[in-house]
């Protein structure tokens, strides 16, 4: 079995820092993460009217529960990658919360992030 707890590490942060983002309604900051010229995030617009919709129904963020990790299938797309996956805990309801990453050229970055309920 691999070690992934320096993934592990990297996913949490940022996590962490998409979730600080997402309170404070910065663009910018969310997408940091993600490789410049290939990301699979929500532009601007899409990104502020999913945040106002998750205050709405969701509420504010309070904690989670690490749950596990997988090894992403399109190793050719997204080499070293992995998905951790945690039970959100939000004011309104608790749902799955997804984050993907991968290396490239010795850099880890986020390549997924979706929350389900």
């Amino acid at each position: 079995m691999n070690d992934i707890t320096k993934q592990l590490a990297l996913a949490e942060k940022y996590l962490d820092e998409m979730l600080a983002a997402e309170k404070a309604d910065d663009y910018e900051a969310w997408m940091q993460r993600f490789e410049k010229d290939n990301h699979n995030g929500p532009s601007k617009d899409n990104f502020h009217k999913d945040i106002e919709h998750m205050r709405q129904t969701l509420g504010a963020y309070q904690s989670r529960e690490y749950f596990g990790s997988i090894k992403m299938s399109n190793e050719d797309k997204y080499p070293d990658g992995l998905r951790f996956f945690w039970k959100g805990v939000f004011e309104k309801k608790e749902l799955l919360i997804a984050i993907g990453i991968h290396q490239k050229s010795g850099v880890w970055y986020v390549n997924h992030n979706v929350y389900s309920a």
